[in-house]
């Protein structure tokens, strides 16, 4: 009977060692990550529009890069200009420092991980290429 509470215990310590190494597990970075998909924003947008569910499959967890015109800059990112006056393309930015030197109306090229449609088309992680 100890054998066994000693060997769950055992067992316990590995498991938790193991996840807690997964939690923490430090991510790619985005400039080292292959770019899946390139397009303009008014091309993903409208794919988003006319079928979402064929989109999210294409573009969802994928690195997607795009450029275009900045329409706003908001504490999440900023939203990149699309065909749709009401639907366009938000960056959300892990470093708020990339945001510094970009204006409305500025012509941006821009790299992140697709999360799907809310009320925009979401890119996470977006990093501003060169």
């Amino acid at each position: 009977m100890r054998k066994w509470i000693i060997w769950l215990l055992v067992l316990a310590i590995v498991g938790g060692g193991i996840g807690f190494y997964l939690y923490n597990k430090p991510k790619t970075s985005m400039e080292a990550m292959k770019t899946d998909n390139v397009l303009a924003p008014s091309d993903l947008v409208q794919e988003f529009e006319n079928d979402e569910a064929a989109a999210e499959i294409k573009y969802l967890d994928k690195t997607v890069e795009v450029s275009g015109v900045v329409r706003e800059i908001t504490d999440a990112g900023i939203i990149l200009d699309s065909d749709n006056d009401l639907i366009g393309v938000l960056c959300e930015f892990e470093n708020p420092n990339d945001l510094k030197d970009i204006k409305v109306k500025d012509n941006v090229k821009i790299k992140g991980i697709c999360t799907g449609k809310l009320l925009d088309v979401v890119l996470s992680r977006s990093i501003i290429l060169k």
